[in-house]
């Protein structure tokens, strides 16, 4: 067996909160999200679904030297989580003490691909943490940027729409509690000549945007994964396909996946 390798970095507080921020996001898709840093970029994601299949996604991406300080390595390293909620709950006391954090990723050579055993943090001589890493075959590590960029082509979609933060907080209050009733309905629909699109459950509609397409479709999708969507300042843009939505930020990428209701 190879030596454990390990790569030493520090983190400010402000980058902290953001990857603190980062892993309660993606906590809502999954428990379990990995994080595969390299040189240049580090992409920290999160997925429900078995093989090659998707039902939810999310991903953010982050420019490795801007998040980290961090020395010079070549290695492609790979951590998984085994619960993001109880890794950013106590990252979060972590940062709570004000003082600077530094930490270490201790990684070795399994098949092709080099993976984290565990990931070491602390706050001066206060608190020291240590995050084991999770089975590398329980989930799919084989995403890479490139691969989350040719993926999400817009250009593809059937149609997009601009999903106001306003709708997006009522959406998320109408939503019933109802363990049967777990679907989101996309709706779109013809009114006086102009076309729009809507969201609702069974017992409610709520109409968002107006849109550019035609043909009026319904699609149902995950009402627990919709709460995941990152909203930038006054409203996001919904792309929409056949069988899934996309959202796309600046640092982050998400899929939903739909179904078509006749």
């Amino acid at each position: 067996m190879a030596k454990v390798k390990e790569l030493s970095f520090k983190i400010s507080s402000e980058n902290l909160n953001n990857f603190i921020n980062t892993l309660k996001d993606l906590s809502g898709i999954d428990k379990k999200c990995i994080f595969k840093i390299d040189k240049t970029h580090t992409l920290i994601y999160s997925k429900v679904g078995l093989g090659n299949s998707i039902n939810a996604f999310k991903s953010f991406v982050y420019n490795t030297k801007d998040l980290f300080d961090i020395g010079d390595f070549e290695d492609v390293i790979n951590y998984i989580t085994n619960d993001s909620k109880e890794m950013y709950r106590k990252l979060q006391i972590l940062n709570s003490f004000e003082q600077d954090v530094s930490g270490k990723f201790y990684y070795d050579l399994l098949g092709d691909d080099f993976y984290s055993e565990k990931i070491s943090m602390k706050a001066g001589s206060k608190l020291k943490l240590n995050f084991n890493g999770g089975d590398p075959n329980s989930l799919n590590s084989k995403i890479s940027v490139d691969i989350i960029k040719s993926t999400m082509d817009i250009e593809k979609s059937d149609f997009n729409f601009d999903l106001k933060s306003d709708d997006f907080l009522n959406i998320k209050r109408f939503a019933t509690s109802d363990a049967e009733q777990d679907v989101f309905y996309l709706n779109t629909v013809e009114k006086e000549g102009k076309n729009f699109v809507s969201i609702g459950e069974s017992t409610w509609d709520l109409t968002v945007s107006e849109i550019d397409f035609n043909r009026s479709v319904t699609l149902s999708f995950p009402k627990k994964y919709f709460k995941s969507i990152t909203i930038v300042g006054d409203s996001s843009k919904i792309y929409v396909f056949d069988n899934m939505l996309m959202i796309s930020t600046d640092n982050s990428d998400m899929l939903i996946s739909t179904e078509m209701n006749i």
